[in-house]
């Protein structure tokens, strides 16, 4: 008896240690592909964690300094980047904020505009040696002068660990909590277990409702035009999930696909044709070292960055099947750590990273859809 009961507990040993392997991808490689010229962002070295594109401005706002939670710096950065030809030196610009919040470490964000005026809404966090306090900071955004006016803050017991906001209007909102572990090693033992303590929550503006109430690192989020549709992915269970919602979106109706990605997507955007862009992580124990994020060179010298990829997912009508392609594949060295990918539909890609730069690459429909 005794011996069968060892036999049991240690088959079930071994294929944990066999599906922790894989879903750190031990066993996966990346080459590298561009779909075409690629150059750096100027003026962001503290991460691009979340791209927002605003199609009728043509303009982009990235997040910087994430990492704020992790090494105490509490002064994050919010970047203005204009998509347009006239940007020729590919920079970005720091936005000045009026009345910024104490301690302000963004994280996602999402965009609504109302009478005409761009508001965004930002995760914020702060430091793990500060309690790790979460909010949605809002904004105005002021385009001259350049400048984000801070609004009002929003909290919410059922904003428990919030990694990605998509806006639907004015303080609705959806977000993913990445876990429920508020410290270090809590969110490293959560993720090595893969210990579904995360959750997908959406706030009618007064309060939260509770739509996916555990799952396992819920991370980019996205609500379709009709506001029907909502997607989100995991990325250690390397998965996307599509939900519909119901009418007054309080509830799930039903799951209409989950897709294995073999990759670990991160940030999510849908472009004016309805497919959906994710940067993504493909060597995921390389992402573990977060410090070779940060220092770019010093993973160059002992081939440790974490390698970065985008890939675009096109569902079929019934959410029966689904094309996938990768766009932009790289080891690490031109790009460590992707985190968004976002385009214009006129041959600009912008794809954001965790904790160092960004990158602008020029593409053609068949260098996307190859």
């Amino acid at each position: 008896m005794f011996s069968l009961f060892s036999w049991a507990i240690g088959l079930v040993l071994a294929y944990f240690l066999v599906d922790t392997l894989f879903v750190l991808d031990i066993n996966k490689r990346t080459y590298n592909h561009r779909p075409g010229k690629c150059v750096e962002i100027k003026g962001i070295d503290e991460g691009s964690e979340h791209v927002e594109y605003v199609p009728s401005k043509n303009i982009a706002f990235m997040s910087s300094g994430v990492m704020g939670i992790m090494d105490g710096n509490e002064a994050g950065r919010m970047f203005y980047y204009d998509m347009s030809e006239k940007n020729t030196n590919h920079q970005a610009v720091q936005i000045p904020i009026q009345n910024p919040p104490k301690i302000f470490i963004p994280h996602g964000f999402s965009h609504y505009i109302l009478d005409g005026k761009v508001y965004l809404y930002v995760i914020s966090h702060t430091p793990l040696k500060k309690d790790f306090n979460h909010s949605i900071e809002v904004f105005e955004f002021q385009e001259k002068p350049l400048g984000l006016k801070w609004v009002k803050t929003l909290k919410d017991n059922l904003f428990v660990k919030p990694n990605g906001l998509h806006a639907i209007g004015k303080d609705q909102f959806f977000i993913s909590n990445d876990g429920s572990a508020q410290s270090e090693i809590g969110t490293f033992l959560e993720m090595f277990f893969r210990r579904p303590g995360g959750s997908v929550v959406y706030f009618d503006g007064q309060k939260s409702h509770l739509l996916v109430p555990s799952d396992v690192t819920p991370n980019g989020i996205w609500v379709d035009k009709t506001k029907q549709i909502l997607y989100y992915a995991s990325p250690f269970k390397e998965k996307l999930v599509v939900l519909q919602l119901s009418q007054d979106f309080t509830k799930v109706e039903k799951e209409l696909a989950t897709i294995q990605l073999l990759t670990a997507p991160d940030n999510l955007f849908m472009d004016s044709e309805g497919a959906l862009w994710t940067g993504a992580h493909p060597v995921l124990y390389k992402l573990l070292n977060m410090e070779a994020c940060m220092k770019k060179g010093e993973c160059e010298k002992h081939g440790t960055c974490p390698p970065s990829q985008v890939l675009r997912i096109k569902f079929s009508a019934d959410f029966k099947s689904h094309e996938i392609t990768e766009p932009y594949s790289d080891d690490g060295n031109q790009l460590p750590c992707s985190s968004h990918a976002i385009h214009d539909g006129k041959g600009n890609l912008i794809i954001g990273t965790i904790a160092k730069n960004a990158l602008h690459c020029k593409y053609t429909p068949e260098t996307i859809l190859a």
